[in-house]
């Protein structure tokens, strides 16, 4: 087992927390939103900092003992059954079965991270992470659909989303969050009922 100084391994930490709360934030307000998926590209922008949270951390993991959390079996045993499903039947669009194989393995990488990385900090840091980078994608998703509704002519963007089922889950995903940081943090709680009035009224009228 490698050990790694302690400075290059709160750095590498930190890096990776940065670019897993911008996983939360940035794929949400890229407006290059084209059919027949108007997700297409905020997803891809997802996955590269997806990997690049993994890449930042993988010294640290690697100084450990790496281990595969029994739910990351369910993707890969996904990946396996559309694997065996190109083989044995047909017509199978292959690039479709490749593009859901690629997502199941990056979320199967994401869980073996996320679960690996609990044994190099507090779980309440990576929550906390989480919860305050969905609380403030939320709130400027929220603030960017306000000020689309008063251009003439704009068709619905949803807070440049594209999609409205996307763009309810993400102010919920918000709303959940703001409420663990009134629970974690009593210091914050003006700013909260800030965040708060700004994301109700946008979430009840989606």
């Amino acid at each position: 087992m490698r050990v790694l100084p302690v400075s290059w391994a709160g750095l590498a930490i930190k890096m990776s927390l940065s670019l897993i709360a911008a996983l939360c934030v940035l794929p949400f307000l890229y407006h290059h939103n084209a059919l027949p998926i108007v997700s297409y590209h905020s997803e891809w922008l997802a996955v590269l900092l997806g990997l690049l949270a993994v890449l930042a951390a993988l010294p640290v993991l690697l100084s450990g003992s790496l281990v595969l959390p029994r739910v990351a079996l369910l993707p890969l045993g996904l990946v396996a059954f559309l694997f065996l499903q190109t083989q044995l039947l047909s017509p199978i669009v292959n690039e479709h079965v490749q593009t859901a194989i690629a997502y199941l393995l990056w979320a199967a990488l994401l869980i073996i991270f996320s679960y690996n990385l609990r044994q190099s900090l507090v779980l309440s840091h990576l929550v906390q992470t989480l919860a305050v980078a969905l609380l403030v994608g939320a709130v400027l998703v929220a603030g960017i659909e306000v000020v689309l509704r008063f251009v003439p002519k704009m068709t619905e963007q949803w807070g440049g989303v594209g999609q409205l089922a996307s763009y309810t889950d993400y102010l919920s995903l918000g709303l959940a969050s703001g409420l663990y940081c009134w629970a974690r943090h009593e210091h914050v709680r003006h700013c909260l009922k800030c965040c708060w009035l700004q994301l109700s009224p946008s979430w009840c009228l989606a």
